[in-house]
């Protein structure tokens, strides 16, 4: 029966949408729609790896902002803080928008 597992993912497909990039969909190895889930979950697990490392890209270019205040060797600064950017564009650039 098609009507159970479809309505399970839609459920999970949800979840996911909503933010959960943790959440994984489960489906029993016999339903028909098994090899579908699978393959949802693995661009889901790809998102989730991209989206962290915007995030940490992001959280180096503010923590490298801010010691600049206090350095002596702002241009050294300045110039990981540019090279942070271009990584953090790198990664943004791998989505196809």
């Amino acid at each position: 029966m098609v009507h159970g597992p479809l309505k399970k993912m839609t459920s999970d497909i949800y979840k996911i949408s909503a933010g959960d990039l943790s959440f994984k969909i489960t489906l029993r190895e016999r339903d028909e729609f098994k090899d579908f889930a699978d393959q949802m979950n693995l661009m889901v697990d790809e998102l989730d790896k991209r989206f962290k490392a915007i995030k940490q890209a992001n959280a180096k270019i503010v923590d490298l902002a801010q010691s600049v205040q206090h350095s002596e060797v702002k241009d050294d600064l300045y110039k990981e803080i540019e090279n942070s950017i271009a990584d953090l564009e790198k990664t943004a650039g791998s989505f196809k928008i």
